[in-house]
């Protein structure tokens, strides 16, 4: 495993960082980004939409066949949040079905924010700017990701949590987590401002999904983006690792069963 060096440009996507004080928090190289990239996604197609949003080459380890991102107390914001995480801005339409498939652990020994449960995003999808309309960052609403998975912890188990619209899962929703395990994630999304969108989540190559939702899943037409990690509550404050690998998007060519539906 290795740490990654100083920087320079990867891509016209690639946000230029201010360089901090401390070595360690140096913003990371040019083949670093590369390297973090190439390890966790496969296919060059999909890699050509991905950026790296990490405040400094201390919050990613490279092994070699997964990354591992890292958050500390105190660290370095960036753009005004404590995150530590891969974007994807994958090119779809609206009413696309689209798969989004990854593998993730959670140490053994991972620091949980029990009893507060503060929101802790592993994984999210959020709304952009249509460039085609007229429409920048600079007067774009601020809103939370339309669908995520975060993190939870309760009666001594982990949990991902998936949430839709902004709405929190009931408890036979939450999918439990085995710290120290692999574990596959799959998404299955039907992009739409209408009642046909929805998601599905699988587990570990499972024939049937373990939660469906329903309805509007789009802030507005344009297409919305992936962000893989962590990004949490300002107030939590300890360090913590996470650990992915096989990052994958597709086009969806075929429909599976499904356990549950709920409608939101």
């Amino acid at each position: 495993m290795r740490y990654l060096g100083t920087f320079s440009a990867f891509s016209v996507l690639f946000i230029i960082l201010a360089c901090p004080a401390s070595a360690e928090d140096d913003p990371i190289s040019q083949a670093g980004i590369e390297e973090i990239l190439t390890v966790l996604i496969n296919d060059t197609s999909v890699r050509a939409y991905a950026i790296v949003e990490l405040p400094g080459q201390r919050n990613v380890t490279v092994h070699e066949d997964h990354i591992s991102l890292h958050l500390f107390g105190g660290q370095e914001l960036l753009f005004n949040g404590v995150r530590s995480e891969i974007t994807v801005d994958i090119p779809f339409e609206e009413h696309d079905t689209v798969i989004y498939q990854w593998e993730v652990m959670i140490p053994r020994g991972f620091q949980h924010d029990a009893p507060e449960n503060r929101w802790w995003n592993m994984g999210q999808w959020h709304d952009q700017p249509d460039l085609t309309l007229g429409e920048t960052w600079a007067d774009f609403p601020g809103r939370s990701p339309s669908m995520s998975i975060h993190l939870k912890f309760y009666n001594g188990c982990f949990y991902f949590a998936p949430r839709y619209m902004h709405v929190e899962p009931p408890f036979e929703d939450l999918i439990e987590i085995q710290p120290g395990q692999w574990m596959k994630l799959s998404f299955e999304i039907r992009w739409s401002q209408s009642t046909d969108g929805y998601i599905k989540i699988r587990i570990n190559d499972e024939q049937d999904y373990r939660v469906c939702y329903t309805g509007p899943n789009m802030h507005n037409g344009f297409r919305h983006f992936l962000k893989v990690g962590m990004y949490r509550h300002p107030d939590i404050d300890t360090d913590n690792t996470v650990n992915i690998r096989n990052l994958q998007i597709y086009h969806a060519e075929r429909q599976t069963s499904i356990r549950s539906e709920r409608t939101r």
